[in-house]
């Protein structure tokens, strides 16, 4: 059975390096993955942590009956020179560790079976941008087109650091999705200048459910430098197309 897991729910911290595809076989499993796309965001120095990232979504059926996915926890390390490390799981039973050194220019995803740090180029830096009070999302003029807006939220304290806060709402206009009434998303999202990083984002949408991202047990202490490199004993390939990883299938 072939799944795709393009994950694309945003994430409070790093969002996934690689889009991938899982083919599920009642032995094994293999993992293909694909190089980066999106642009990379600035490394942040002096500002290290590490965090547990926990994502949980709550849909409601139409008779309103509510149905929790199961919650997904991911491991986030970042040190004073900006290199970060995500251990994130993709499948039951199966995680894969990212890392990302941007100073070095390098990604790697880290296949702990075989021993293999899979390195890529890390993608172009781009310059990261945030709401404002003052701006508004885009979206060309036109009657089927969503109408967007911007809050600012004020400051409040998150797992003991301030955080600011911004809700965006988006509403698509009845028919421009098939729908018969107006569509409402609204994200907020809480930011902390001193990690710079966000803390927690709350998502709302009819289509999709509640989903929340949060960081917790956020320590500021630097890491482990080992954490941020693959271990001695894995071997190092570059990738600039796809690849595979084929894992046992846990039990």
């Amino acid at each position: 059975m072939l799944l795709v897991a393009c994950l694309s729910l945003a994430s409070t911290a790093l969002a996934q390096i690689s889009t991938f595809t899982l083919d599920n076989k009642p032995d094994r499993i293999t993992i293909t993955f694909y190089p980066p796309k999106d642009s990379a965001t600035p490394a942040v120095a002096g500002a290290p942590f590490s965090a547990d990232e926990v994502h949980e979504t709550v849909k409601t059926l139409a008779d309103g009956t509510h149905v929790t996915d199961p919650v997904s926890t991911r491991h986030i390390v970042r040190d004073s020179h900006g290199r970060s490390r995500t251990d994130r799981p993709i499948f039951q039973g199966i995680s894969v560790i990212e890392i990302r050194d941007r100073v070095e220019g390098s990604y790697y995803l880290l296949d702990d079976y075989n021993k293999v740090a899979h390195r890529f180029a890390a993608p172009q830096t781009v310059k990261p941008t945030n709401p404002s009070a003052d701006s508004r999302p885009a979206f060309p003029a036109s009657p089927d087109n969503p109408q967007g807006s911007i809050e600012q939220l004020g400051s409040q304290w998150i797992e003991g650091l301030s955080a600011q806060g911004v809700r965006q709402t988006i509403v698509w206009p009845a028919g421009s999705h098939s729908n018969e009434r107006p569509i409402t998303s609204v994200t907020e999202t809480w930011y902390s200048p001193e990690l710079q990083t966000q803390l927690q984002t709350i998502s709302k949408d009819p289509r999709f459910g509640d989903t929340s991202v949060k960081l917790i047990h956020i320590d500021r202490t630097e890491p482990d430098p080992a954490l941020l490199r693959p271990p001695q004993d894995y071997r190092i390939v570059d990738e600039t197309a796809s690849f595979t990883m084929t894992v046992p299938r846990p039990r």
